[in-house]
């Protein structure tokens, strides 16, 4: 069973209200696991769970080096590695994540830490004086920002490096994202999903051609003594293209769907009110400009683009491809279609040992890539989890994502947006780009950027 079922936990598809008359499909899942609060004990102290047992505990060293590519900015500002906050989060752990701050030479450490995976994660803003120190071009960039996973085996000390680069405008991201998956009528909904576009630079961009893809669903899980994260690892770690499962182009011939410098474009699963088709707190896409059309099962709203499926099925119920966790998500050149056919692969589902195929998009043809997965209480407390379900790392090159987002939950009606650092000379709102899902989105309300501005 695939994470994306077991986290819809015993669910069926609603098809939206009255106005599609759908195919119902019933997910089951389970439930159970959990973590164990990490609350330090004395130093040089064991600490004791409830129901007995020594628990053994480990450090954790952690070394911030600026990412070559940026050295020559960072020293142009005079930023160091000296005094920066360090955050640590542990899987399935309850609370704050624990912090340390950087010596002289960069280090961060920390002590008495339970065994299990953690994110490590930095940012540090650069100051209006060290912004001004950079060339007029340059001074957009104006976040160093970096994170790392990390799994820890006591009581063996860890050491690892964390390479933080400068925010990067770039020229199409994806700004945000929206996978929630409402109860309607004591079944779920999943229809309102969409991804969010905003053309970053300084002209117009179109869009015909382009490509929006995702990477396989769950072949970033393991079971214990099934399927092994190695048969997925070299596509997992290629640091020269992204292994895509799905795949959409965006309409036209060349000039038809222009994206005007700063300008937002919203490609919705179906482009309708969904707030008025179901009764529920769902967003209305109605208006958004592109939107998946699958078959004649799904109506087909005249205002907003159909998005070509080049490698995509039509997914649920035959109306598109719900959003889900484990996936990075991208935006790329259509060139990347020239070596579809040399380019294809098989990638194994962790969670289910199923196969299916993958196509290469070459790194020079993405425009943009963001990380999203579960949050790791949501994955701890998966039945799956206690199953002997495992992500595998690295979880995605560093080139692509160094520290995925960690937000994504379908129960949660909010969007996970990139965060918003300021505003270019020309206007241009400016988002947090680093490569670092962790640090570069945040929780929020879905379209105020875009439909609901």
């Amino acid at each position: 069973m695939s994470l994306r079922m077991i986290e819809r936990s015993k669910r069926s598809w609603l098809p939206a209200g009255a106005l599609k008359a759908g195919v119902f499909m019933v997910v089951l899942g389970a439930c159970g696991g959990g973590g164990v609060t990490d609350t330090p004990p004395p130093v040089g102290r064991d600490t004791t769970i409830s129901g007995g047992g020594v628990v053994q505990r480990t450090s954790l060293t952690v070394r911030v080096a600026v990412d070559p590519e940026d050295l020559a900015l960072t020293n142009q500002a005079g930023v160091s590695t000296t005094g920066l906050t360090v955050r640590l989060a542990k899987t399935g752990a309850s609370g704050e994540a624990m912090s340390a701050v950087t010596d002289a030479t960069g280090h961060a450490r920390f002590e008495q830490l339970l065994e299990g995976l953690y994110q490590v994660t930095v940012e540090r803003a650069l100051t209006v004086t060290e912004v001004g120190k950079l060339m007029p071009a340059d001074r957009d960039r104006s976040v160093l920002a970096g994170g790392a996973q990390v799994v820890l085996t006591p009581p063996a000390p860890s050491t690892i490096v964390v390479s933080a680069v400068i925010s990067r405008r770039g020229s199409l991201v994806i700004s945000e994202v929206y996978g929630h998956t409402a109860i309607v009528a004591n079944m779920s909904y999943g229809w309102a999903h969409y991804y969010e576009i905003q053309n970053a630079s300084d002209t117009t961009i179109y869009l015909d051609g382009l490509l929006l893809f995702r990477d396989p669903p769950n072949y970033r899980e393991a079971f214990t003594g099934g399927v092994p994260c190695s048969v997925n690892e070299p596509m997992r770690s290629d640091s020269t293209a992204v292994w895509a499962h799905r795949i959409l182009r965006f309409p036209g011939s060349g000039r038809e769907f222009p994206l005007p410098a700063g300008a937002f474009s919203v490609i919705a699963l179906d482009a309708l009110n969904h707030r008025m088709a179901t009764g529920a707190d769902l967003p209305d896409l109605s208006k958004a400009s592109f939107e998946e059309f699958a078959t004649d099962a799904d109506i087909d709203n005249a205002f907003a683009a159909n998005m070509v499926r080049v490698t995509a099925s039509s997914g649920l119920a035959t109306r598109g491809s719900a959003i889900g966790s484990g996936n990075m998500i991208g935006i790329a050149l259509g060139i990347a279609r020239d070596t579809f056919g040399l380019q294809r692969a098989t990638a194994t589902n962790g969670a289910q040992n199923t196969r299916f195929s993958v196509w290469r998009i070459p790194r020079e043809a993405i425009l943009d890539v963001a990380g999203f997965d579960l949050p790791t209480e949501k994955f701890m407390s998966l039945g799956a989890y206690a199953a002997g379900l495992r992500k595998c790392l690295p979880w995605a090159p560093s080139v692509f994502e160094r520290a995925p987002s960690l937000l994504f939950d379908i129960d949660l009606n909010r969007a996970l947006r990139r965060r918003s650092i300021g505003r270019s000379a020309s206007g241009v709102e400016i988002l947090q780009r680093t490569r670092t899902g962790a640090r570069d989105f945040e929780v929020a309300p879905p379209l105020r950027r875009s439909l609901d501005k």
